[in-house]
């Protein structure tokens, strides 16, 4: 039975690559950009991304002791990680990490599981902004002088300080905020008062162990600053390297965000645009115009990042359920 499970999960992976290819949904690299020193230097990175960040994700599992072993956590985040290429936006990882959580932990103690994906991602959205704002902070002269780049960075730091004081708000008035909506499910029982007072106890579950959340914000920060300097080597690697590693840091930043919004599966076309976008607003210069800086996401991610994704589908494959289901009653040992 165990071999039958592996040997169908081995044929929808097939299938799913198959289709995608044969549709142009991604595009297999040919074996001369795989070999090429840069490209190489590409895929190390987004696999060590990878690992890096679901180190913040598995903290979060461990503030609240769920027995999971980091290199289990790990299959489980690399067999989302395939499911990035198929579903909109960047949420396909999130909902197969859900899945896998759904199915391996024990029915009671689901809740704090399954929104330790949804928690992971605020932070890691968090942390990639407050990147692109401290980096933009010793380009102030460029963001001053011009003014879609200015808007731009206006917007992230209104996010940013809003985040900052609903933050603050919360860690103030956490009880009286879960006694709100608790009242208004109990008037109106529908999905959204539901998942709101269920993330608030997730969230009050943290309070207590606020080093675990701090370590994942700083991890996560780490994480991108790792995988967004995979768009600054293929710059070199295209000879499009006009602006330098930082300021690629932020460019590569926003796009993926742009990228993550639930449009086009795995964000086609978003975050080619978003990067050509923001490339152009840092250089500044329209002898650039012509230039196609888009490519320099389509290869890096599109390319690349998709065959890693199809090589994390052996993740899929290989997982199987354990033996036990996950629990939360008292470990929270390294």
């Amino acid at each position: 039975m165990k071999h039958a499970k592996t040997f169908v999960k081995f044929l929808l992976v097939f299938s799913i690559i198959f289709f995608m290819l044969h549709f142009n949904v991604i595009e297999f690299p040919s074996v001369d950009i795989l070999l090429n020193k840069f490209s190489l230097l590409i895929i190390l990175i987004f696999f060590i991304a990878i690992t890096v960040h679901n180190f913040g994700w598995w903290l979060l599992l461990k503030a609240q002791q769920y027995n999971i072993t980091y290199l289990k956590s790990l299959l489980i985040y690399m067999a989302g990680t395939f499911f990035n290429i198929i579903m909109p936006g960047g949420i396909g990882g999130d909902a197969a990490r859900c899945m896998y959580l759904y199915t391996h932990v024990k029915s009671d103690e689901k809740t704090a599981a399954l929104f330790s994906v949804i928690i992971s991602r605020i932070i890691g959205f968090h942390a990639l902004l407050s990147l692109c704002l401290f980096i933009g902070f010793f380009y102030y002269e460029k963001i001053i002088n011009n003014d879609s780049l200015f808007i731009v960075y206006f917007l992230i730091f209104i996010i940013f300080c809003l985040s900052l004081f609903l933050l603050t708000i919360y860690m103030v008035f956490h009880e009286n905020i879960l006694i709100f909506f608790l009242n208004i499910k109990k008037n109106k029982n529908n999905f959204f008062t539901k998942f709101v007072c269920l993330l608030l106890e997730s969230l009050n579950s943290y309070r207590k162990k606020i080093n675990y959340v701090l370590y994942s914000w700083f991890i996560s920060v780490l994480s991108h600053t790792i995988f967004l300097s995979s768009f600054y080597f293929m710059s070199i690697q295209l000879n499009m390297n006009f602006i330098g590693f930082f300021e690629n840091t932020v460019v590569g930043g926003l796009s993926y965000i742009s990228n993550s919004i639930p449009i086009t599966p795995g964000g086609i076309g978003i975050g080619e645009s978003s990067y050509n976008y923001f490339y152009k607003l840092f250089i500044n210069d329209k002898n650039y115009n012509s230039l196609v800086f888009g490519s320099i996401f389509f290869l890096s991610y599109r390319v690349l990042y998709s065959f890693v994704c199809i090589l994390c589908g052996l993740s899929f494959i290989l997982i199987g359920k354990p033996k036990d289901k996950f629990t939360n009653k008292g470990y929270n040992d390294f």
